[in-house]
């Protein structure tokens, strides 16, 4: 039986909406509350989990033929290099006056060399780490980890992450410190093997096994979100932010695999995928200029950019149904 994607579709919007509500604080001048366990909790799984869906996609392209597994790497890499692209040429204003202008807005060319090596470290327009940090997963997980096993893989992609996780906690030991306030490693980019790894475990597993045991399943998520809560309460103190949590793959798993056993048929499914990307991309510019404009923050806010970056993605998809415009494919 074929594996229904709608589901992972809506998620995927869902968890756009869900990033939108995190970074425009939504709800937190009506209720804060609301704001931290529905946007600053669960919200934060919005992430992981588009890291999965990437790893899954991915990883079912690279099963149709294993020996093109660097030829279909690197055509992904090119997409999402392009996508970075088009949102930074998209994000110019904002990109100009934070790298490349001093306070006379006259071109400084001592930030070119940081800008560049920012590219791969870290965000050279707000969202952009997140592209950056899928082309790292895709390369390390599927071509660097190539030949080994994918129980080996799945350990190291761990290392990673448990790695990443320590160095995002507030840890007084001398060499974590040095590490990460010396050093410095753009430990948040490499947080995307992990969830690599998860997606093509998936990817591998049959469906039909994974339906027949859905009460395995869903136990396994009901006790995976009983420990987050004892994670919270165990790390509370140490968390810089609750990003990256060890926890956070293990929920994810059993989010995934459930949601490929729900058959929905939901109408241009595949369009809020790409809907989904824009919202993503482009919310910190409508965010900037609602405020700056219109000096709305909170529940407006929110509410602007969601209805503001929904209708930008679709007229991008109307758009690219005309042969001028084919080139907006790029945009998702």
């Amino acid at each position: 039986m074929e594996r229904n994607y709608d589901g992972i579709d809506l998620m995927k919007f869902i968890g756009a909406i869900f990033i939108v509500g995190i970074n425009s604080s939504a709800f937190s001048d009506v209720n804060p509350m609301i704001n931290d366990v529905l946007f600053q909790g669960i919200g934060r799984l919005a992430f992981p989990l588009f890291f999965v869906a990437s790893g899954f996609f991915l990883s079912k392209k690279i099963q149709k033929d294993k020996t093109q597994t660097n030829e279909i790497v690197a055509s992904y890499t090119k997409r999402i290099g392009l996508i970075f692209i088009f949102w930074l040429l998209f994000n110019w204003k904002w990109v100009w006056e934070s790298w490349f202008s001093n306070t006379t807005g006259v071109f400084d060319e001592s930030n070119v060399f940081k800008f560049l090596v920012d590219i791969a470290t870290q965000s050279t327009y707000s969202g952009s780490w997140y592209l950056a940090a899928c082309i790292i997963a895709a390369v390390l997980y599927f071509v660097v980890f190539k030949k080994f096993a994918v129980w080996f893989k799945t350990f190291l992609a761990a290392l990673i992450f448990l790695a990443v996780a320590t160095f995002t906690m507030k840890v007084n030991n001398p060499i974590v410190f040095y590490i990460k306030d010396v050093l410095a490693p753009p430990v948040t980019l490499l947080m995307g093997p992990i969830y690599f790894a998860v997606g093509d475990i998936i990817a591998r597993d049959k469906v039909d096994s994974i339906r027949s045991n859905r009460g395995v399943y869903w136990l396994g998520l009901m006790v995976s979100l009983m420990l987050w809560g004892v994670e919270l309460y165990m790390k509370r103190g140490f968390l810089i932010s609750t990003d990256q949590l060890f926890i956070y793959p293990v929920i994810c798993y059993f989010i995934f695999s459930l949601l490929l056993t729900i058959k929905m048929d939901i109408p241009y499914a595949f369009e809020m995928r790409k809907i989904s990307s824009v919202m993503y991309l482009t919310q910190f510019s409508f965010m900037f200029l609602n405020q700056s404009f219109l000096n709305v923050t909170g529940t407006v806010n929110f509410s602007l950019v969601f209805f503001e970056s929904l209708a930008l993605g679709i007229v991008l998809l109307k758009l690219r149904k005309l042969n001028e415009f084919k080139w907006l494919d790029l945009a998702y």
